[in-house]
């Protein structure tokens, strides 16, 4: 009867959450939460995901987070509050800052180069008193330094996305990505953007700063090969990186399914893919049957690249 009890309030807390949202959002401008991932300055947008799910659900992909610590402690024997997390696509930090504030990570690297992002996530550093602890970028990351344009979502914080074309250039005339369009991108407001290979960020910080990275996160929206193609002194350290594997913005972003399987064949020996609730780990040529498992019309899923020892 405690159990039922206890699931009934919490569904009756998320249902007052989820009104006050909605009333919330009404009044629009920013809001101000806690959560067990740490306190966020957030857009009061009712179509906005990150902040509905931090605001009603008090939390944001924290079973992923969990899961996929858990599993990078295990590959490299670490103890929990251990290393520094490189957050590439940092959003509002809810990823750097939580994995430090749930004990997961001592410290974090997190570049993220849409400007109200940024700007969020310093003050959600600050907030949380994590300034001594994580370094903020703002930047983009590609395969090589340049200015990307970046259309931004009206709708999703967390969908911003690098163009690998100038707009006013066709995109199959420069045969860098796919034509297919399913989410009215192409009228999406566009903004200039500085862009450096992960290996450059790395280069430009302070050896304390980038010491002892134990994991990668990376979700970039589909940009995620042209970030994997920028990184090869980092790769060959053999540092676990999080994923996601997004092949409708992977296309718009220029990889192909073939492209795609051997970049990442060339970097790792293995991806590791929630099963059941768990990590399972396929050689890395199974990569293009993932692919076509989550399809060109919209799913994803993140998962964990490994590179083998030797």
């Amino acid at each position: 009867m405690t159990n039922l009890w206890r699931r009934a309030a919490r569904r009756l807390a998320r249902e007052v959450r989820t009104r006050s949202w909605v009333w919330r959002c009404r009044r629009g401008g920013e809001v101000t939460i806690a959560t067990p991932q740490g306190r966020f300055v957030l857009p009061a947008d009712p179509y906005d995901p990150i902040s509905h799910s931090l605001y009603v659900h008090r939390g944001f992909e924290r079973q992923l987070m969990a899961d996929a610590m858990d599993l990078v402690r295990r590959l490299r024997g670490l103890a929990p509050g251990q290393g520094t997390v490189l957050d590439l696509g940092a959003n509002n930090g809810v990823v750097s800052i939580g994995l430090i504030v749930t004990g997961q990570c001592a410290r974090a690297i997190a570049v993220e180069p849409e400007p109200t992002n940024y700007a969020r996530l310093i003050r959600n550093i600050e907030l949380n008193g994590l300034k001594e602890v994580v370094t903020p970028i703002r930047s983009a990351v590609a395969a090589q330094r340049s200015t990307l344009q970046l259309e931004l979502s009206p709708t999703n914080t967390g969908d911003h996305r690098a163009r690998p074309c100038h707009p006013e250039t066709a995109w199959d005339d420069r045969n860098c990505a796919s034509p297919i369009e399913l989410f009215d991108e192409s009228s999406r407001r566009v903004i200039e953007v500085q862009a450096d290979r992960v290996d450059g960020i790395l280069e430009g910080l302070e050896p304390e700063a980038r010491r002892d990275i134990v994991v990668v996160w990376v979700d970039v929206q589909g940009f995620e090969g042209e970030v994997f193609r920028g990184g090869p002194a980092l790769w060959a350290t053999g540092v676990p990186v999080v994923a996601e594997v997004w092949p409708y913005g992977l296309r718009r972003a220029g990889m192909t399914r073939e492209s795609f399987a051997a970049l990442v064949a060339g970097i790792w020996s293995g991806v590791w893919v929630q099963r059941r609730g768990r990590f399972v780990r396929y050689p890395i040529d199974m990569v293009p049957y993932f692919w076509d498992e989550l399809g060109e019309a919209g799913d994803f899923d993140n998962v964990v690249f490994t590179r083998d020892a030797g």
